[in-house]
């Protein structure tokens, strides 16, 4: 964790606003990102450590599109009392130093001349860094952006002014779910029934690159709307940003009767540094085992959701409750989440820096 200041904040919508960190010079080449990835700011609250995983919002500095000052960029929307949202909103000042992760996450733009972006809500803002930079130099750009209403649509102003610089490689869609518009087509929600007449309507090629960033349920409608038209699983790109709760496998609770014989082993490499730890039937995941030995150990949402906990496992097997952040590549490669992952074998061995 670093601390950084804050430079910057205004209000985006009723309840979210940007906060902007300066990165000091020693510290530029730790926070360089991609257009795309996160960052884990961490705060106390009420004694208790809280993280939460933020996308950065706008293009990278120093590429010659993001902001000539090093900054960091992020949108935070208040989701009620004592989180970070509500710090940001109501306490947090220009000056105030907030512990910050460098960046981090897979979910970022890809090469090739044509993207799309199918977000909800807040799952715009990582899909806005990738804009910029897409269109500054020279690809194409649909987004399709759903929305309650007309005034809690995040970055309008951003995406009018990217607009009026690339009108003929930027395509907006605002479809608005309570709020009656124009178009019958944007009006309602991003679903299954939409969603081909939306992309109709945008008319991609057959290369496009696709990236959909929002709520689980539309995420997943989005993949199989795309399948369903014939766009290649590896052309898709996802993010989450919220996931419904659903029942772990059948192979989770078989980790309790590993736990009761007693404590595990754990190995874990971090950092250029191995560690070795036992993990008891006490410990949640293996995540949380592994912090009390190194709480220098990545992680945020711990709800399967960020990737920011992603490991390799080396020896050994472990079973995920869920396994959200990952791609099937990943699972068949032996990545695993280790906020989401408890042992099946006597001794575990991961490698959070492959």
């Amino acid at each position: 964790m670093t601390l950084l200041p804050v430079v910057g904040l205004d209000r985006l919508t009723d309840d979210a606003v940007r906060v902007v960190f300066g990165v000091p010079a020693g510290e530029r080449d730790v926070f360089r990102y991609a257009p795309g990835q996160h960052v884990t700011v961490r705060v106390e609250l009420g004694g208790t450590e809280a993280r939460r995983a933020y996308s950065l919002c706008a293009a990278p500095f120093g590429d010659g599109v993001g902001a000539d000052a090093a900054t960091l960029s992020i949108a935070v929307k208040e989701l009620g009392p004592g989180g970070f949202g509500e710090i940001a909103a109501a306490k947090l000042g220009v000056g105030d130093l907030v512990e910050v992760l460098p960046p981090a996450g897979r979910f970022v733009l890809q090469t090739g001349p044509e993207h799309v972006g199918i977000v909800a809500g807040s799952g715009v803002t990582p899909v806005l860094a990738m804009a910029e930079v897409a269109l500054a130099r020279g690809d194409r750009f649909t987004l399709i952006y759903g929305n309650r209403t007309a005034s809690s649509v995040m970055f309008l102003e951003e995406l009018a002014d990217l607009k009026d610089r690339y009108p003929e490689r930027l395509m907006v869609l605002h479809v608005l779910s309570r709020e009656p518009r124009e178009a019958a087509l944007l009006t309602g929600r991003i679903d299954a029934e939409r969603l081909p007449e939306l992309l109709d309507a945008a008319a991609p090629g057959p290369e496009a690159r696709y990236y959909l960033c929002g709520p689980m349920a539309m995420v997943d409608t989005a993949k199989e709307v795309l399948a369903g038209r014939g766009v290649g699983r590896g052309q898709v790109h996802f993010e989450l940003f919220h996931a419904e709760d659903a029942p772990p496998p059948a192979a989770y609770a078989e980790t309790a009767k590993v736990l009761a014989d007693g404590d595990v082993d754990v190995t874990v490499t971090l950092g250029g540094r191995r560690t070795q730890l036992a993990m008891s039937k006490d410990d949640d995941s293996v995540l949380a085992a592994v912090l009390k030995a190194r709480p220098d150990t990545p992680y945020s949402c711990t709800g399967g959701v960020c990737g920011t906990c992603r490991a390799k496992i080396v020896t050994g097997e472990v079973a995920m409750a869920h396994d959200y952040a990952l791609e099937p590549e990943e699972k068949a490669e032996g990545f695993v989440l280790a906020c989401q992952s408890r042992p099946l074998t006597s001794t575990v061995e991961l490698d959070f820096d492959a």
